[in-house]
């Protein structure tokens, strides 16, 4: 009896991307496989100042600490939802208020 191998973090992420362009429930979330692809994806332990996850309008930083809190459904939306901030520009659109108040930003 084969006994299934616990993923890391890191595969489990990569699982969630693979999943979200490869998605048949939601096909609408191929279009986004380009976008999912650009960028490095970084990993932090729980100590770091990011504790969930963020990204700097190109990259992405997950804390391993965060990811291992959520289910795979879970972990596929807060993979999009970092996703949106690159599509939407939202680092490049929002600047003006991280100059004011980079943490509330």
């Amino acid at each position: 009896m084969l006994l299934a191998k616990k993923l890391t973090v890191e595969e489990r992420v990569q699982r969630a991307r693979i999943k979200i362009v490869d998605s048949t429930d939601f096909p609408e979330f191929k279009a986004m496989a380009g976008l999912i692809m650009v960028g490095d994806t970084s990993f932090v332990d729980g100590d770091h100042p990011v504790k969930t996850a963020c990204t700097n309008g190109r990259d992405e930083i997950y804390n391993r600490d965060f990811v291992d809190t959520l289910n795979d459904a879970q972990l596929r939306g807060v993979v999009l939802h970092e996703n949106y901030h690159i599509q939407y520009r939202h680092l490049t659109t929002w600047e003006h208020l991280w100059k004011i108040d980079p943490q509330l930003a």
